[in-house]
């Protein structure tokens, strides 16, 4: 699988698990543990979580997570995952 097809399917199972997951907080940190797990099994390198201290992507990966919730569209997610 191309770096650009895992990083669409990394995408969308990330939106999707945040979406469904019944709780609060931990969501996001369960779910880029996951993608890290499917990440690593097909070979590629675990996403860089520094980004998630900054203020800047939090804003935008929030902003793309409500495109999920709402409207179904990974498009936002999958380019921050890039």
């Amino acid at each position: 699988m191309g770096r650009d097809e895992i990083v669409r399917r990394t995408a969308e199972i990330h939106g999707e698990l945040i979406v469904i997951h019944p709780f609060r907080d931990g969501n996001g940190r369960t779910t880029r543990l996951l993608c890290d797990l499917l990440l690593i099994q097909s070979g590629r390198r675990v996403l860089d979580t520094t980004i998630f201290y900054d203020r800047s992507f939090i804003t935008k990966y929030h902003s793309a997570i409500r495109m999920v919730w709402h409207s179904g569209d990974c498009s936002e997610l999958e380019r921050l995952l890039s």
